[in-house]
């Protein structure tokens, strides 16, 4: 799966609109991405249906 988002500082978080904040992956300590379709549609749960690796931004 291709990534297809924006990457955004975690200090911007509130400014994003409410299914942007949504649909967040974090990046790293201070790093998020907004996850557009179908990315969006990863489970994030302790029994995750998919995983990222290798992200580049």
């Amino acid at each position: 799966m291709a990534w297809i988002g924006s990457a955004r500082q975690n200090d911007e978080i509130l400014a994003l609109t409410e299914a942007d904040q949504r649909h967040l992956c974090e990046l790293g300590w201070k790093t998020s991405a907004v996850l557009l379709p179908p990315d969006c549609y990863l489970n994030h749960s302790c029994d995750p249906n998919g995983k990222i690796r290798c992200v580049s931004v």
